[in-house]
Parts: C-alpha cells; structure tokens; sequence
C-alpha cells in the first residue's frame, strides 16, 4: 500500500501530520505515537489537514496531532510515528528535534478552548484566556444534530509552572447522556452555545452500559492482577449530573408527608415516631420528608441513624450525600443532625434535658459513650429543604459544647465561620505541646528549601521546632551552601546517597527526630499565614487522632489539597483540585474540619509513637506514591481519626522537586504503587467511608453521580485492610 504522508513538529510540545493512500481515498487510518519502539498513543487520522502545511487542495480529512510531554524525556530518547499495522514510517524525531524547530507555534488564543475524553460518558475541558471571565459561556455537546449534553464553566484548573500565579484556567466537565452507553464508538462535536466549536472537537467517545460494568467489576473483584486493575480503569461507571438527583429518588419529586403528624421542638427541630415504635425521627422543622421515610429503617440495626436529604434547586434537587459519621464535622457543622432517627428510649433520655436544637439532642446522644460507637449512616434522603429555611442552625451551640460533659471542650475556642448553605463554627482546641519535629526531604532547589524554611520559623515563632533536612544527592552550590547555613542554624542535616525513596528518607530521618509530634513537610511549601502549627497541633489534641493535614492551594490560589478521596479513577486523589482558594466547597466541606481518609504527605503531622508502633512509611511496596494514603488507612484500621482543616492554609508548589511523573519511566513504578493500593486497600478503594456511594468515581471527587448506586447499605465509619500483599509481590 503507498502512502501519502507528512510530519510537521510544532514546538514546545505538538506533532502534527496527515496520512492518506492515492489508493484508498475514503479510508482514515490509525497511526501510532512509538517511544523507544514501544507504542505510547493512538489516534485516527480523520481531523483537517493543519493549514501550516499548505495543501489547499487537500479536503480529505486525514489530520492528526499528538501532544509530547517533552520535560519526561531523555536526550536519547527515540520517537516516531507510522501507520498502524504497516511498516509505512511518517515520521522519526527526538526530544531535542522538537525543542529546536522553528515553525510557528499554534497559539491557544486562537480557540476558545480545548475539550478531550477523559472516561465513559465524560468530557473534561478549558478555556482560554480571553473567555476565561465568560461565565455566560455554555458549552454544548452534540450527537447527529441533537444535544447529548450541556454545562457551564463551574471549575479552575493549573496550567504549567506550579510556582505561576496566572496558571489557571477556567475548566468544566460535561457530562453526556445515558442512552450513549450502549457499546459503540460515538463522535460528539462540543462547541460554545454561539456555536464556536473548542479544539479536540469532534471527540471520539465509547462508553458501556452499566450492565456490563457491574458484570465485569463482579468477576474481577476477587483478582489482584494487573489486568483487573487495567479493565477496572475503563470500565468504571457513567457519570450523571448532581442535579439528576431526583430521578434516583422519585418519591422526592412527590408531595411530602403531612405536618400534621409532626411535632416540634426548640428553636428549629421537629420529630415524628416511627410507626413500629422503636424509633424517632428528628430532622430539621423546615424539611419536607418522603413519603416513605418508614422503609429507610429496613436492614437498620443501630441505636442512631442519620440520613442523606436534598436542597430545593428552583425546579432541580442538589444532593447533600453525607460520609460515614465524621465526629470533627459533626461538631463544626452538625451535619449529621439535619435528618437521623433514634431508638425511642434513647429519644425520651436526652428529650428529659430539654434541647433547643436537633444538633445539641444529637451531641447528648453522643454523651452516651455505647451510642456513638455505633452510629450508621443510611445513605438515602429523609426529604427536601429549602436552603433559605436552614437559618442559624448551629445558634447556641458553642455555649452547649462548653457545657457538654465531655472532657475534650474544657479548653477549647469556639468562633463562627463564613460558608455558604450551612451555618458552621470553628472548634479550636487549645494544645500546651509547643514543641514539632519537622522532616524536610530535599534534592538541590534551594530557592524552594530556603522559603520553606524561612517562612515555616517566621509564623510559626512560639514553637519549638525540631527541624530535620534530608538530602537526596544535592549538587548545585547553592543548595550545598544553603544547608551549610541551616546546619549552623540549628538543624539536622542527613545525606541519603541512593536513588529516591520517599518513604525511606522520612523513616530514617524520624530516627533523628527528638520530638513526639512529628510533621513531614515538602521543601515546596510555603507558609503565608500565621498559625498552621497551632491549628494542627489542635486538632492532635482531638480524641484518637492518629493524623492531621491542612488546605493546601497552588501559585495560582487554585486549591491542591483538600483531603484525600478514595475511589475516584479506582485510585485516591486529591479532592477540590478544581475551586479557588476562597470557594466554600461541595456541601461547606472546605469550611469545617472533617474526618478524611487519608491526607497528603506533603504536611502530614502525627505522633512520632504512633509512627513506630504502626512501622512507618511502607518502603517496599510505595516507595514513592501512596506511602501517605497507606500511612492514613493503617492508622485509621488502628482505629485512629485522619482530620483535614481548612482552618490552616499553606501553599504548595506541586511536582517542582521531582517533576511530573505522568508518561515518565517513573510512571511504571506509579502503576505498580496503584496496584499495591488497590490489592490491599481494595474495599476502601471501592467504597471509601469518607466518600458516598452515589458519588461518581470516573470524576474527580463530588462532581457527579453515579447512574447507579454504588452500595446501598447501612454503613459505619471503619477501615478493614483487604489483604497484605507478601514483600515482593
């Protein structure tokens, strides 16, 4: 077969090019992107010729471009492109080839912005500068001329240099109908509603239905090889939107359960027995409840049971899915006290104190010690309220917590917190332990190191700090000088000679650590406010808390940190690496304190005795990823508490040490870091406590739905280890 063929490089990181046989005019071929000989990427060359290769005659649509990730290559590297399935080359070239060619770069200002597949039903993309202010802008999604989905720009994403202040876009996902998932291949044209279409535009999509998913996750639930993790990666669930709520629970959309049967109490609650008479429904005065609501305590064997509940959306239900009970968010937020029911002699107990309020009859309940070891979370709605109805709903609160019987608020602070929906209060613990030891990891960069430092002593100057610098195989002078200098400041300086290893570094350097409270810190923080120790040494204080990490945002104030989900991408990942600094966050999550998982290694604060008695960072199965998540899991397994604050802010300049491994020769070992996580933190991976599981797992967290519900069980807030991988496997 004779080819008609071209390549162009278009620097700093596009290869661009078009295939076609004199031959066979109407066929659009696949070529692949080869690294090293091996095949890294795919594509059908079916998009319109380039105009920088100047075919005017050329209206076959034969294009296609890759985009190469330059920074993970070496000088020695080989790439090429040809025809899948023939020996017909279009094209060789290295790293430098593409950084050296001097043809025009196609500038994104060109487009109003770029789309791509990312999995299933879901589309994720950006726009460009000039339209980033646009909120007006709705992008549309488009099946043989009928509309298949529709969004607005509801998120941010970092762009480039992680230390850039003007590294954000505005992003979005966009969501494609259901009936799409039947197996076949779909091309679906995305474009403005004033019909500009966005670059990558039309998108090849393939999704499956959900039968298939479920059929295919059963019978590999019980594999732990890669090929299990590989299909698990494309066969996770369609996406719906959030406000498709209401068709997973018809009975919401109906009229409510009559107020006559309801009684009130205090400022804001109201109650309603349950027709057996084993237990009370409590909830707030303002919610309309299902119908139903009697069928929710079927399979329920617990003392206390809180449930989910929906906000009115003019015609539309927002979901408020609640995680397994989460004690830190409960006595920020009293978010579980919204809709729970209660065994009725319970009820008639803490009814004797006369509380003014759903959440203070909630905290007498947990004053019960045998009670709040046994609270479920049911995750289905109780009703529908309408936000404007909530009003103060934690008023009086902080005088019942430092009235409560319990000795944790006898030295605590109590101050109001600005959010969105749902009224919230800051509860500070006041800590006497003054004194942290701080583990630095670093490698050269000693602008990063010497910020770090600098700006960790400046606001944080009534502690004690212990700080312990590990080098990994510095070479520059100026880091070499730097650590001189910290040395003579008062520091430990450690030199580990052998290749990177996250977790050995840290390990070693707690072996040198002279404090119990022990906090592991990146060397690409930097602390721009005061009181991140105080917060975190706080909530150390907390009863059973193994670990603590706070907010973190990038150079551009997108937010990078805000707790670790499970489940996503059947993975963990950060959540709200999409929202500014300043945005309160799917249901005021990034207002309050609440239980998580996990949290990032970058600032993680524990206790030096807990670190040893657990075996500290695993250094054989994730050497350099997931060594926190898994850190996390066994001690919450231990039956500690992992907290995120939001109370403390730091910033956090993402991959500048180390570099982005994503299509890396580091990404193999990533790949087998994510296997270890998923074998031995299989069942949290699927249904992560913190995490509902209605929420989606082919998004990033709190995006979406999923179209079928996860795990509709009763559930409690426990972390059980699935299996322990034997060294080497």
């Amino acid at each position: 077969m004779q080819f008609d063929s071209a390549l162009r490089l278009s620097p700093p990181a596009d290869v661009k090019g078009y295939v076609t046989s004199p031959e066979d005019r109407h066929t659009s071929w696949t070529v692949g992107l080869f690294h090293n000989e091996q095949l890294v990427g795919m594509q059908t060359a079916d998009d319109l010729v380039d105009a920088s290769f100047n075919l005017p005659g050329m209206t076959q649509p034969c294009g296609f471009e890759f985009t190469i990730n330059v920074s993970s290559l070496r000088k020695t590297d080989r790439l090429e492109v040809r025809v899948v399935n023939t020996d017909h080359v279009i094209g060789r070239f290295g790293p430098q080839d593409l950084l050296q060619q001097k043809h025009p770069v196609e500038k994104l200002d060109r487009d109003v912005g770029i789309v791509r597949h990312v999995l299933g039903l879901t589309l994720a993309g950006h726009l460009s500068d000039e339209v980033t202010g646009a909120s007006s802008y709705e992008i549309l999604a488009m099946y043989n001329d009928k509309i298949v989905g529709r969004t607005r720009v509801d998120r941010w994403r970092h762009i480039g240099d992680p230390t850039s202040p003007l590294g954000r876009r505005a992003s979005f996902d966009l969501l494609l109908d259901a009936d799409l998932a039947d197996g076949e291949t779909k091309l679906i044209s995305v474009c403005t509603d004033e019909g500009v279409p966005l670059k990558g535009s039309p998108v090849r999509v393939l999704a499956y239905p959900n039968s298939f998913r479920d059929a295919c996750q059963g019978l590999l639930h019980d594999t732990r090889s890669r090929f299990a993790d590989m299909a698990m990666d494309r066969l996770l669930e369609n996406s719906a939107p959030l406000i498709s709520y209401g068709h997973h629970y018809p009975p919401l959309l109906k009229p409510g359960m009559s107020r006559k049967r309801l009684q009130s109490f205090g400022e804001n609650g109201a109650y309603l027995a349950s027709q057996s008479g084993e237990y009370v429904f409590v909830f707030h005065r303002g919610m309309s409840l299902r119908q139903d609501v009697e069928t929710l305590l079927d399979g329920v064997d617990a003392p206390l049971v809180y449930f989910d509940f929906a906000l009115r959306a003019g015609p539309d239900l927002a979901p408020i899915l609640q995680p397994a009970f989460d004690y830190e968010r409960f006595l920020e937020q009293g978010y579980a006290a919204y809709a729970f029911a209660v065994a009725h002699d319970l009820f008639e107990t803490a009814m004797a104190a006369s509380p003014a309020s759903p959440p203070e009859l909630f905290l007498r309940l947990l004053e019960t010690g045998d009670t709040s070891e046994r609270i479920t979370h049911c995750p289905h709605p109780l009703g529908v309220i309408d936000p404007a109805d909530i009003g103060d709903w934690m008023e009086g609160m902080p005088v019942v917590l430092e009235g409560s019987s319990l000795e944790e608020f006898s030295n605590i602070e109590l101050t109001p917190v600005k959010t969105s929906t749902f009224p919230a209060i800051h509860v500070a613990r006041k800590s006497d332990d003054h004194k942290v030891s701080i583990v630095i990891p670093t490698k050269d960069q000693a602008g990063l190191l010497r910020e770090c430092v600098a700006t960790l002593t400046e606001q944080n100057q009534d502690y004690d700090l212990d700080i312990v610098v590990v080098d990994n195989n510095s070479s520059e002078a100026d880091a070499l000088e730097l650590l001189d200098e910290l040395e003579d400041f008062g520091a430990t300086i450690l030199e580990f000679k052998e290749g990177f290893n996250f977790s050995v570094i840290n390990n070693l350097a707690v072996e040198h650590a002279r404090h119990e409270q022990l906090c592991f810190l990146n060397n690409d923080i930097e602390f721009f406010e005061p009181g991140v120790l105080r917060e975190l040494c706080g909530r150390m204080a907390g009863p059973n808390v193994g670990a603590v990490g706070p907010k973190m945002v990038r150079g551009s104030d997108i937010i990078q940190h805000g707790g670790v989900t499970l489940g996503p991408f059947h993975g963990a990942c950060h959540a709200f690496e999409d929202r500014m600094i300043n945005d309160p966050g799917y249901g005021d999550l990034l207002t309050v304190a609440r239980e998580v998982s996990a949290v990032t290694g970058a600032m993680l604060m524990t206790r030096r005795s807990l670190f040893e008695d657990i075996g500290g960072f695993d250094e054989l199965r994730f050497p350099v990823n997931f060594n926190d998540v898994d850190y996390c899991l066994r001690l919450r397994e231990a039956g500690h508490r992992v907290i995120f604050t939001p109370h403390a802010t730091i910033r956090h300049f993402e991959s500048v040490s180390r570099g982005n491994e994503i299509n890396s020769p580091s990404h193999t070992r990533m790949e087998r870091e994510v296997h270890n996580l998923r074998t031995q933190w299989r069942d949290v991976v699927l249904n992560d406590p913190s995490y509902h599981p209605l929420f989606s797992v082919d998004t990033m967290p709190y995006r979406a739905l999923c179209t079928v519900h996860r795990s509709a069980e009763p559930r409690c807030n426990r972390v059980v280890r699935s299996s322990t991988l034997p060294i080497g496997f």
